[in-house]
């Protein structure tokens, strides 16, 4: 936005492509790290032996979806720094709104239970992804080709400057839901637990 305003478009463009392709490898990251330890990972965010199969079915497909759920967020920032808000919420409505429909028919009609419910939003995250990867394209005030994505050090550090408040703000809301569904889970087993005496009594 800020490269825009002043005419270096050709500069715009590599920021814009460098935060869009790295957001893809971070994507692929966050899929082959999140495969390879995905029981260690299921138990942090919170599960008990009991929910841990089910939600260990549900990230398993989620983290098909990463490469683009995480370029798709970029996108969105992207038409929104191009004063185009309206493409960004037609990208993101447009697929939470098929997330909705396809709930129901891939859990229920479809028989696949809480995979059908990763599936719905990994479907609506890509029908997003290209919406918002179309809008992009159509109004060409930056293109994003290998050409533009310049993995320098100084590219990478205007855009983790400039992010990295927001980055604190969402990383602290993901901690503190962490946190919560930790103590929840230790409450609930505490008090759901048998005591000493009803197991003596049964």
């Amino acid at each position: 936005s800020r490269e825009l305003g002043h005419h270096e478009k050709e500069r715009a463009e590599q920021l814009a492509a460098t935060g869009f392709f790295s957001a893809i490898l971070c994507g692929v990251l966050i899929l082959v790290f999140g495969s390879i330890f995905l029981r260690p990972l299921t138990m942090l965010l919170g599960s008990t032996e009991t929910i841990a199969p089910y939600a260990m079915d549900y990230i398993r497909v989620i983290l098909l979806g990463a490469p683009y759920m995480t370029a798709s967020l970029v996108l969105n920032n992207l038409l929104r720094f191009q004063g185009n808000a309206f493409y960004g919420m037609l990208g993101l409505t447009s697929g939470g709104i098929l997330n909705i429909v396809l709930d129901p028919i891939l859990i229920f009609g479809c028989r696949l239970g809480i995979s059908g419910a990763a599936w719905a939003t990994i479907i609506g995250q890509g029908i997003s992804f290209l919406i918002s990867l179309a809008c992009i394209f159509k109004l060409k005030n930056v293109h994003l080709t290998k050409e533009c994505f310049k993995m320098k050090g100084s590219t990478i550090g205007r855009i983790c400057a400039i992010g990295v408040s927001s980055f604190i703000t969402q990383a602290e809301i993901v901690i503190l839901t962490i946190v919560m569904n930790n103590v929840l889970v230790k409450y609930c087993l505490l008090y759901t637990s048998p005591s000493p005496r009803d197991k003596r009594q049964s």
